[in-house]
């Protein structure tokens, strides 16, 4: 619920933003191999992790951080530096959310994908009630 409703919160602002038109973004799910090849700048977007604690002793709200993984492939003939270019714009898209870290893997070669991926972790500190909304 928590980790979900954050997920979805990401997966809205990248998509509406104009600084990411040239690429198709989406929720990630399980990999599973698809036979086709990569024509523009594709972005995934997925739960990575959760750490939530009770505020005080007798509190119902807690306090935590959420982990969002975003992972850029970008088709070989491309460039590699695209893979790391899609994901500087997702951070400059996701700054106004406030990300307390931000980590971001090295650039990797998918010859099974022909594409190149980068992979960054964005992680979020938040209140959050035991109703499953965010609080303030």
């Amino acid at each position: 619920m928590f980790l979900t409703d954050k997920t979805n919160e990401i997966l809205q602002a990248l998509k509406g933003s104009e600084m990411l038109s040239d690429t198709i973004v989406i929720a990630s799910f399980p990999f599973a191999y698809k036979p086709t090849r990569l024509q523009k700048c594709l972005l995934t977007v997925s739960p990575h992790g959760m750490k939530a604690e009770q505020e005080g002793i007798g509190e119902s709200r807690l306090f935590g951080a959420l982990q969002i993984r975003l992972t850029a492939f970008v088709p070989q003939d491309m460039g590699s530096p695209v893979a790391a270019d899609v994901l500087d714009r997702a951070a400059a898209v996701l700054a106004p959310l406030h990300p307390r870290d931000i980590e971001m893997g090295e650039i990797k070669v998918r010859d099974d994908l022909e594409a190149f991926s980068k992979t960054g972790v964005f992680t979020f500190t938040d209140h959050m009630n035991s109703g499953g909304n965010n609080g303030g």
